[in-house]
Parts: structure tokens; C-alpha cells; sequence
């Protein structure tokens, strides 16, 4: 990838960065998930980007250079049966606004097929708001995908679509109608899990932290973590890429 050494006389830097990010933005939406969580963040500094922002597009650039090998490999099975889904919040993320960050994540025949990382519009008062305003936007795209998958795809029935979920009380919120004066203020727009969870759309069920690979789409990680992480939401050695 070639930048354009070129800029403004305030800030130099100005558009040779809004050229990086959006060939790394195009790249993310297709085939990287991974790179997500940092390409969300640093595009938030195109206005006026400094020289700290630029050192983390050059960090992501050597990321991407020693992983050419990583792409999507999809399984063998016939258009796949079960969509699995992760969503998850990283509660009051931003540190200006305060706002928490959603992200979820889909795969279909051991390959992911649609990932989203964004920053919530309301602000949550706690983590279980956070994670129930992250899993209403997984729930929409879970019953797009149901859609995709039947009437473009022509499968014969829909998918069996499962949701994970690492919060205890926000599957519970989910699954039951009550309203104290914890959640009372939750806006009605939310409940569309709770809609989905009746009409049987998507089946929530409860995932570990340690297992759950939207977190990378929703907070910074660790090494360890974070490729374990890759691996899971399958992202691995492509045959393609190596021929390269």
C-alpha cells in the first residue's frame, strides 16, 4: 500500500493519514476483523491527527505485514446449519464521553461473515445496560443474516442462530419481562432482543470472557489473548495468501 506524501500546511500529516486509514478501513470491513477495535480509534483523529496517532497506523501496518498469512477459511459444510454469534461491551470505554462500545461478531461454516465494533449513542449506567444495548444490535444483524441466508443464499430453511453472551444478567434481562427501577429507563428500542428471544429468532446463551472473541472488537488485549482470539473467530493460515 502507497501513501501520498502530501498534507496542509497546518498539519502535515492531515491527508496521507485519512489515506491510510481508509485503505485500512476498506481492508478491515473486508476480510480483517481483527485490525477493527485499533482502525476504529484511529479513525476518530482524522480531523487533526498527530504524531502518536501516526505511530499506531504504522504499528498496524507491521502487524499486517507479519500476519499476509492469516484469511477467511470457511468449512465444507453445505452453506453451514448454525450462525454463531458473540456480542459484547466494554462498559464507559471512551474515556472523553464516557460512552461504552458494542461489538459482536458472526460466523457461518467456521468462518466469520459479518463483524461490527461502534460506539454506543446512549450512556449506559452499567455494565448489564452495556451488554443489552450491544446484544439488541447483534439480534438485528443476527435477523439479516437469517434472511441473507435463506432467500440470497437458497438454503432450504434458516440457520439455527446462536447469540453469546458474557453477561449473566443481561441474558436474564433477555429472557424475562420484569422492569425495576434498574432498567426501567431502558429505551423500548432495546427490546428487540427480548422480541427476538420469544419469536425464536436467536437462542442467547451464556459465553466466558476468556471465551468470547468480540472482546477483541471492543477493548485493547494482551498478545496471548488476542491471537487466541483470531483464532477463534477463524481467521487462519490461507493457502491463498502464502502464494502469494
Amino acid at each position: 500500500m502507497q501513501v501520498a506524501e502530501t498534507g496542509t500546511d497546518d498539519n502535515p500529516c492531515f491527508e496521507p493519514y485519512r489515506q491510510a486509514i481508509g485503505c485500512l478501513m476498506f481492508l478491515m470491513v473486508g476480510t480483517r476483523p481483527d485490525i477493527a477495535f485499533a482502525i476504529g480509534k484511529l479513525s476518530q483523529h482524522c480531523a487533526d491527527p498527530h504524531e502518536s496517532h501516526w505511530s499506531g497506523v504504522k504499528r498496524v501496518l507491521r502487524y499486517l505485514r507479519g500476519s499476509q498469512h492469516l484469511g477467511i477459511v470457511f468449512g465444507k459444510d453445505d452453506l453451514g446449519s448454525e450462525l454463531h454469534g458473540y456480542s459484547d461491551a466494554d462498559w464507559g470505554g471512551c474515556l472523553e464521553s464516557r460512552k461504552s462500545t458494542s461489538g459482536y461478531v458472526f460466523k457461518l461454516c467456521d468462518g466469520p461473515v459479518s463483524w461490527a465494533f461502534r460506539k454506543q449513542t446512549v450512556l449506559a449506567k452499567s455494565t448489564c445496560e452495556a451488554e443489552y444495548i450491544a446484544l439488541s444490535e447483534a439480534c438485528k444483524e443476527a435477523a439479516w443474516l437469517r434472511r441473507f441466508h435463506a432467500d440470497v443464499l437458497g438454503a432450504n430453511s434458516d440457520p439455527t442462530t446462536r447469540v453469546g453472551c458474557d453477561n449473566a444478567g443481561t441474558i436474564a434481562f433477555a429472557q424475562n419481562e420484569y422492569t425495576n427501577r434498574c432498567n426501567k429507563h431502558i429505551d423500548i428500542t432495546y427490546h428487540f432482543v427480548r422480541d427476538a428471544v420469544q419469536r425464536k429468532l436467536v437462542t442467547l446463551y451464556h459465553c466466558p470472557t476468556t471465551e468470547m472473541p468480540a472482546d477483541m472488537l471492543t477493548k485493547p488485549l494482551g498478545r496471548v489473548l488476542f491471537e487466541k482470539f483470531v483464532g477463534m473467530v477463524g481467521l487462519s493460515e490461507c493457502k491463498a495468501a502464502q502464494s502469494m
